[in-house]
């Protein structure tokens, strides 16, 4: 099964609460597009590096 993420704000906003771990400890294949990536500050793409291939 895939999920694929849309929205930057959903990744933003478990980051600030720091509960992206929990989204990504998720049985699921995650797909996003880089219009995504680009709304993200800097340290906020360090943090999702940990949890991506590249």
């Amino acid at each position: 099964m895939n999920l694929l993420i849309h929205d930057a704000n959903i990744l933003i906003d478990l980051i600030k609460l720091d509960c992206i771990h929990y989204l990504f400890s998720l049985d699921y294949e995650m797909y996003t597009t880089n219009a995504v990536r680009y709304e993200l500050y800097d340290e906020q793409k360090r943090i999702l590096d940990i949890y991506c291939r590249k």
